[in-house]
């Protein structure tokens, strides 16, 4: 079974543009090497405040020259309500017009929140976001640890500021400019990016160094004084039988 379907393309920069309600995030092309066929899958995400019914589609085969391959096939998705944050599609199968396609271009036709129907189509033109990079990459173990601390547990990536409409929080989640906390984790966005920096997470693990090193050095002192206070007791005690044992 494994041999029976070989990738053809695989594209997962998210694609977007500004004032859609989805982004997508990944779209390739497989080859049924038994049917000699080729099918596509296109993964989406709503970032809308409202739920989407449907979308639909349309897909463009395209030779490695850019030229179209074959008939462009429009395809609906039911997403039956999918809410802000949902990914949907990437498992429903598109199968495409031409075996010469090695890459498809997605175009946008319509969106169907409720009773509402929005049309969009080629003045939607797609373009690459960014891909958050991991925090691991642009800093040490204890600069992430410092990081975390500051934003909370669930931090992972660089966030970044603006891209178009968006923003990226620290989670990895998609917000709207215009979106002051992440809609996810409510993460303060200018907190996010004012501390994204060396120099800053740096200083805060040489401040939590510098109280642990206090705190040890007053637990020793603590220690000490209890030690001593032992001693102190054990002395009054024999001082007390010696008394006792001269009258």
């Amino acid at each position: 079974m494994a041999d029976r379907y070989t990738q053809v393309y695989k594209y997962d920069m998210p694609l977007y543009a500004e004032g859609l309600p989805i982004v997508i995030l990944a779209e390739d092309i497989v080859k049924d090497n038994t049917k000699n066929k080729l099918y596509s899958r296109v993964k989406m995400q709503s970032i809308s405040e409202d739920n989407i019914s449907q979308v639909e589609l349309t897909l463009v085969p395209k030779k490695e020259s850019g030229e179209i391959a074959g008939t462009p096939v429009v395809r609906l998705y039911d997403t039956l309500g999918m809410s802000r944050g949902d990914v949907f599609g990437g498992d429903e199968v598109i199968e495409l017009s031409s075996n010469s396609a090695c890459e498809i271009e997605v175009q946008i036709n319509k969106i169907v929140f409720g009773t509402r129907t929005v049309e969009y189509g080629e003045k939607y033109v797609l373009e690459a976001l960014p891909k958050q990079k991991a925090l691991a990459d642009d800093f040490g173990k204890e600069q992430v640890e410092a990081y975390k601390r500051e934003i909370g547990g669930s931090a992972s990536y660089v966030p970044i500021e603006r891209c178009m409409d968006l923003w990226f929080c620290s989670c990895g989640e998609i917000n709207r400019v215009n979106e002051e906390k992440c809609f996810v984790c409510g993460a303060d966005r200018e907190k996010q990016i004012e501390i994204a920096n060396t120099d800053f997470l740096s200083s805060k693990v040489a401040e939590k160094k510098a109280l642990a090193a206090r705190m040890q050095k007053e637990i020793r002192e603590e220690n000490r004084k209890a030690a001593i206070g032992v001693v102190l007791f054990f002395v009054l005690i024999l001082i007390t039988i010696s008394v006792i044992l001269r009258a």
